[in-house]
């Protein structure tokens, strides 16, 4: 509960709980379910006072409240884990009847034991939330009684939670649930089978989990020309692929549905899958208009099974557009059936560059195409730019002066390419540019400097990401405290690595230099001496000023870092 005693919607909750180590969000969600569950919360749509004196209007509101599982079945799954864990405290105490966690009275999860314990006591009337939460109790006989009551009452939120018991460790557990799942689907297809799929499907890769995905592929089978038309039209990828496969296999698919599967179908498997099978089929019916529709569709994977019928088929000029096509792999098919593709690519720079024909020219050309490149540089596209400075690099004739002066190009991109293009030939830039661009006014050139930095010796780069860490932009500061926590595992130990940068150049640029050194903290921390003291001190003092910068940043990990800065020597 926030501080202003209101708590947060039921749809935040179940948000927070999916997302990945999320286990006290997950924690929250339960006890909010167990209070709708007691009569005691609130849904989104309506509070819950003391227990509604309609039944129904509480069931109804319970319900609602585990509607959304219907679609999130790895966060089901976790609950489920989590839901057991509730009872696995250290302390527990005999109750009369069994063990039960001693929980202490203020404990948020007493609530969601309380819960359980009213399906105990009354299963039959028990609500629909005690009934789900009692389907992942420690207690078989306590699951085995909830299975039998999700199946007598067939609500369609109840399908996952009996689902997830077809999995159960206990064979008298999930032998029940699986002949309870058939049962209901087998009586409202139409109504519960997308309730039962997306948790069936998450559950297949367990060592007991095919058994619900089988019960659902074997209603499928048999009722293949009334649920099929259904499942592919569904929002589900899994219906969608299920569907397909079915089909597949009962050879219900003709050849234009499977070209149409190949145009339009969203899932990538089945996508892929289709126009294989459309593109050898088409091959032999000599169907070069469904070969070239296929070849214009925007995945990569389908146009170079297409252009593979094409060529097969003869039509190699048809191949000739694609060798600007965006994808490489697709551009070096196309290539390797065209006649002269490198004349071609330098004719079609000369007359109307485009990103795809430089970096083409790039992958098969050499440095005497460096000329005709260069020029890119300046082009008015940024798109253009950031092309040329890439196809540049790929032929080892980077432009240091012309490369350099792009580093604050407008065009992010374009900074990008040529910080990356640069990075080999640090030592023939000036030395304090990197600093001075940690310092610009825009995050895409502050990233630029820390990648020409971060190709330096381990120290140089520590500061650098240092410096990145405490930035106001989210991006940049990210990448910097990503990079200082990985440096922090292989640690250098010698201090006078790459002291010179460090006290040349960082305290000019990026540091007050009145308060660069403490002697209190740097100086008793050099001994013993050595001709490299006063660069190991000055190094030390510029990273502990850096690190405590990016305290904030840092969080918990900052005490390590300081710690092994002091320890260095």
């Amino acid at each position: 509960m926030s501080a202003a005693g209101i708590e947060p919607p039921l749809g935040i909750l179940f948000d927070e709980a999916g997302r990945p180590g999320a286990g006290p969000a997950v924690d929250r969600l339960l006890v909010r379910l167990a209070d709708i569950g007691a009569g005691t919360g609130y849904s989104d749509i309506t509070r819950i006072g003391p227990r509604a004196e309609d039944p129904g209007v509480a069931a109804t509101l319970e319900i609602q409240a585990l509607r959304p599982l219907l679609s999130r079945p790895r966060l089901l799954a976790r609950l489920d884990e989590r839901l057991r864990s509730v009872w696995r405290l250290d302390a527990k105490q005999w109750d009369g009847t069994r063990w039960v966690a001693d929980v202490p009275p203020d404990d948020p999860r007493r609530r969601i034991l309380t819960t359980v314990q009213t399906f105990g006591a009354n299963p039959d009337t028990a609500g629909p939330i005690a009934v789900a939460m009692a389907s992942a109790d420690p207690d078989g006989r306590l699951r085995e009684r909830a299975v039998q009551v999700m199946a007598a009452r067939g609500l369609r939120e109840h399908l996952p939670f009996l689902v997830l018991r077809c999995d159960d460790w206990v064979w008298q557990v999930r032998s029940r649930a699986r002949a309870a799942l058939a049962a209901l689907l087998r009586e409202r297809p139409g109504e519960l089978l997308s309730s039962a799929l997306p948790m069936a499907s998450c559950l297949s890769g367990r060592r007991r989990g095919g058994a619900a995905l089988r019960i659902v592929r074997e209603l499928v089978e048999d009722e293949f020309d009334r649920l099929a038309p259904a499942l592919l039209r569904g929002r589900d990828q899994h219906g969608r692929r299920l569907a397909y496969t079915v089909g597949d296999q009962l050879g219900r698919w003709a050849y234009p549905d499977l070209l149409n599967f190949a145009l339009t179908a969203s899932d990538p498997v089945v996508r892929l899958r289709t126009a294989g099978t459309v593109c050898r089929e088409a091959v032999r019916r000599g169907d070069a208009p469904a070969l070239r529709e296929l070849a214009g569709v925007r995945w990569a994977a389908v146009r170079s099974l297409a252009l593979v019928g094409l060529a097969d088929l003869g039509y190699a000029d048809d191949l000739i557009p694609f060798l600007t096509d965006p994808a490489p792999l697709i551009r070096a098919y196309a290539r390797s059936r065209s006649a002269d593709p490198a004349g071609r690519y330098r004719a079609a720079i000369a007359a109307a560059p485009a990103p795809e024909s430089i970096i083409g020219l790039a992958e098969i050309g050499d440095h005497r195409d460096a000329p005709l490149l260069t020029p890119l540089l300046g082009h008015a596209d940024g798109k253009v730019r950031a092309a040329a400075v890439r196809a540049l690099t790929i032929l080892d004739a980077v432009p240091i002066e012309d490369t350099a002066a792009l580093l604050t190009d407008p065009a992010p991109a374009v900074v990008r390419e040529a910080s990356l293009a640069l990075r080999p030939y640090r030592r023939r830039i000036a030395p304090e540019l990197p600093w001075k661009l940690l310092s610009h006014p825009r995050p895409a050139v502050r990233l630029a400097g820390y990648r020409l930095l971060s190709a330096r010796g381990p120290l140089v780069r520590l500061a650098s990401a240092l410096v990145l860490a405490a930035d106001a932009d989210p991006v940049p500061a990210r990448r910097g405290r990503a990079t200082v926590l990985r440096l922090l595992r292989p640690w250098p130990t010698d201090l006078s690595t790459d002291a010179g940068d460090l006290v040349h150049l960082v305290p000019a640029t990026t540091l007050d230099p009145a308060t660069t050194l403490d002697p209190a903290t740097t100086v008793d921390q050099a001994a013993p001496m050595d001709p490299e003291a006063s660069a190991a001190v000055r190094t030390r003092a510029i990273l502990l000023v850096l690190a405590e910068r990016a305290r904030p940043a840092l969080g918990d990990h900052f005490d390590r870092l300081h710690r092994t800065l002091l320890e260095m020597r």
